[in-house]
């Protein structure tokens, strides 16, 4: 007598047997090589192309946020539906012609819609839930989006309750978000979350838990993490444990972008009588909203979108370095604490891209004429220099710089030790810092040319923000291209927690915090 379990077995094996089908779920190559080299991925949602903007600012920003992702050293992993296939990752030409509606008619998905999606061959652009669950099954662990959905406001009457906090609920995934949007009730987003057992922190300064458009939505949430190293250690611990419920890591927006709360409320429930009026409902509602928020406020919301979809990108990719480190560390054996910030030197400085042009002559005659040279290329800057001098012996210290969101700083970042990076910024409204050196053919320096306006990026205001990590550094290190005020601002932070300094320069001149007392 044969037993069930084999004559299934059999029946499986046997040719005419039909096979479970999977759904086709296309992974980049450079995403699938990535997260088998177990490096930095960061996942994100194509809503924002498809049902966040107009066209062609959604494709920008998409675009733009990718080469955030990159820049901090992580690999971005836009995931949509194309033609009823799941995409993990877009090329740029995909990106673009998703992003144009018209032609492309995209669907909004989220976990309902993807079977309809796929089996009709529709483009479409997947909501958080919808990108979640893909996100899971490529296995990638970290997800960077503008704002969750939630609980809509009136839902005790209508139940609108976004399928975005199911999915965080049984999902094990970070979501990294500036909170829930304003449109929806923020109190009671919370309290789901909660019931739906997923971990909530703001990443930041405060417990004020974000508000999308502002900095803080009056709503204290439980845990407040301010670095990225302490978001990785909790996702891996989390991760450990097995829980099979997502993370909720809410990053304020950018103060410059933010805005008045009450004057953003006042926009809001204009817009929401406007929705009523036109009955607007389901699905829809959300990017009705956005869209009228948009025109109530002359552009000034969506500027705002983009601002925080970009900052949580790069936080998001902050947060990804920092877990494959821990990860790496824990299974080579190393200690745990060589990722900790605390107690290592502080560098600030200058990142620059050198340009040596080495001429073929001595003469030099400027009469526009093309001069004849071999041109190289190296990372430089002072402050940069010491920072990767110091790895070099062995203590990497913490590096506070800013490079611009172009090339060349994509260069410099990628030659910055991953441990030495957390402090790096990245700012698109300068250019990297870049000097071009002229040498003669016996090798004399002739001429010296720079753009170093981005270094006046590091303010006081800058430096002030890592006061916490400054006063456990055991020395300061300055690069003297740093504006006075910079300098002055260190120099007091030194005073007052008694740390030894050095400014330094390309001919050295030390100092001791002790010379400022004086």
């Amino acid at each position: 007598m044969i037993r069930l379990g084999k004559t299934l077995a059999i029946l499986k094996n046997h040719k005419s047997f039909p096979a479970k089908r999977k759904v086709s779920m296309y992974i980049k190559e450079e995403i699938r090589d990535a997260l088998k080299q177990k490096k930095a991925v960061v996942a994100l949602e194509s809503t924002i192309i498809t049902h966040g903007m107009p066209f062609p600012e959604n494709v920008n920003c998409a675009l733009q946020v990718e080469q955030i992702v990159r820049q901090q050293g992580a690999v971005p992993a836009t995931i949509a539906i194309v033609k009823g296939r799941i995409k993990i990752g877009l090329s740029p030409e995909e990106i673009v012609t998703l992003g144009d509606t018209k032609s492309s008619d995209p669907v909004k998905i989220s976990r309902r819609d993807l079977s309809y999606a796929i089996s009709n061959k529709r483009n479409g652009g997947t909501t958080v839930s919808a990108t979640i669950i893909a996100a899971t099954k490529a296995g990638i662990p970290i997800f960077a989006t503008g704002g969750i959905g939630g609980v809509h406001r009136g839902a005790e009457s209508t139940f609108d309750i976004s399928a975005d906090l199911i999915e965080l609920g049984r999902s094990k995934i970070a979501v990294i978000s500036s909170g829930v949007k304003s449109i929806l009730d923020i109190s009671k987003t919370l309290e789901y979350l909660e019931t739906q057992g997923v971990f909530v922190a703001t990443f930041g300064k405060t417990n004020d838990f974000p508000a999308f458009y502002s900095t803080k939505s009056g709503f204290n949430v439980p845990y407040c993490i301010q670095r990225a190293e302490e978001a990785a250690a909790v996702i891996k611990c989390h991760n450990e444990l097995d829980l099979q419920s997502g993370m909720l890591f809410a990053v304020p927006i950018p103060e410059e972008y933010a805005f008045d709360p009450e004057i953003i409320e006042g926009f809001i429930e204009k817009a929401l009588k406007e929705a009523n009026c036109d009955d607007v409902r389901g699905k829809n509602i959300t990017p009705y909203l956005l869209s009228q928020i948009a025109k109530l406020t002359g552009g000034k919301s969506l500027e705002s979108n983009v601002a925080l979809i970009k900052n949580n990108a790069r936080v998001a990719a902050d947060i990804a370095v920092a877990l494959v480190a821990l990860e790496d560390g824990a299974q080579t054996g190393n200690d745990a604490s060589q990722f900790n910030l605390e107690g290592r030197p502080f560098v600030i400085g200058g990142s620059n891209l050198d340009c040596s042009a080495t001429l073929d002559t001595s003469e030099i005659k400027l009469d526009g004429r093309i001069l004849n040279a071999n041109f190289t290329y190296t990372a430089g800057g002072v402050g940069r220099n010491i920072c990767e001098s110091l790895c070099k012996l062995g203590f990497p210290p913490n590096f506070l710089s800013v490079v611009g969101a172009d090339e060349r700083g994509k260069m410099i970042m990628s030659v910055i030790p991953p441990q030495s990076r957390h402090f790096v910024r990245v700012d698109d409204s300068c250019n990297t810092a870049e000097c071009i050196v002229v040498f003669d053919d016996r090798g004399s320096c002739r001429l010296l040319m720079g753009d170093m306006k981005i270094h006046n990026k590091i303010t006081p205001e800058v430096i002030l923000e890592n006061e916490s990590i400054i006063k456990t550094a055991p020395l300061i290190i300055l690069d003297s291209n740093l504006s006075e005020e910079a300098i002055e601002e260190c120099l007091k932070l030194a005073v007052k927690h008694n740390i030894p300094v050095k400014l330094q320069h390309r001919r050295v001149v030390c100092f001791h915090c002790k010379l400022w007392r004086r």
